[in-house]
């Protein structure tokens, strides 16, 4: 009997699953991009996450799904965040922001979302649909309003605009 070996195990066969199941799962996604906390202490209150879109993206006057994705390690010590979000999409002279409570994990802290080793992230979807009126300087920002300072365990915040 003679048996064929793939060249590192069963690697290759792994990543190739993973780039399909990423590429299935991204269907209508127009924009994504994730920034690590800046120190490995923690997120400090000052640490502001900016996201600028870049000017010559697909990306058109029209609304959109605002997803927030946070990955985290499994010291994070809490069962949820506090992030305060403020874009200037509509209008670039003006922040409009909003206050998110995002639930990390449920009453017995067992973490949502889906995880390698250590690093959890989790996936939450805005509940209304944003308007993206220009991209020319087109901002995002991102903070923790955590009392924790700093706030231990989170790795990075990314986000992602899908077309409805």
């Amino acid at each position: 009997m003679c048996r064929h070996k793939w060249p590192f195990g069963g690697i290759w066969m792994l990543l190739a699953g993973l780039l399909l199941g990423t590429a299935s799962c991204q269907e209508g996604m127009v924009y994504s991009s994730f920034r690590p906390v800046p120190s490995g202490e923690g997120w400090y209150r000052r640490d502001t996450l900016v996201y600028t879109l870049p000017p010559d993206s697909a990306l058109e006057h029209s609304l959109y799904r605002l997803e927030i994705c946070l990955r985290n390690y499994g010291n994070y010590p809490y069962r949820d965040i506090w992030l305060e979000v403020s874009q200037n999409w509509r209008d670039s002279l003006v922040y409009e922001k909003d206050t998110l409570h995002i639930y990390l994990a449920d009453e017995k802290g067992n973490l949502y979302g889906g995880n390698t080793g250590n690093l959890h992230q989790h996936v939450y979807a805005c509940s209304r649909l944003m308007e993206v009126r220009q991209t020319e300087s087109a901002v995002l920002r991102i903070v923790s309003i955590m009392k924790a300072n700093p706030l231990p365990g989170i790795s990075d915040v990314g986000i992602r605009l899908i077309r409805p």
